[in-house]
């Protein structure tokens, strides 16, 4: 069983209102999770709300954190009692990932962005 390093929770509770430290503890229980087949379900989920959580903190330009909750939303087992849940919030995180690169004028990654999520929550 692979064990975190309580230093990076630490990080968390010196300082709760950086979006970076929830961004960066989301991404390492997601990479622990595995978002193939047989990863952690529970280090998965923790890391979708850790996610949420940094864009509750910084709702704009957080793209990290936008795909880090696409993929966290397409890795989620299906046939779970929140699955409408999680693919309701995989929309949204799709939904504002396009607005993000439209208002960034960036048309040229509109198609690709688009592509990819869909596939991601198909």
């Amino acid at each position: 069983e692979r064990v975190l390093d309580p230093s990076l929770q630490e990080l968390l509770l010196l300082n709760p209102m950086a979006y970076i430290h929830h961004l960066r503890y989301a991404e390492i229980l997601l990479t622990l999770g595995g978002i193939d087949k047989g990863g952690n379900a529970d280090l998965v989920r923790t890391a979708r709300k850790y996610f949420a959580h940094s864009l509750d903190l910084k709702p704009r330009g957080n793209l990290r954190a936008l795909y880090g909750l696409l993929l966290c939303c397409a890795a989620a087992p299906k046939g779970q009692k929140t699955a409408a849940e999680v693919e309701e919030l995989g929309a949204c995180a799709q939904k504002k990932l396009l607005e993000e690169y439209g208002e960034a004028k960036a048309t040229s990654m509109l198609d690709t962005v688009k592509a990819m999520s869909t596939a991601l929550l198909s």
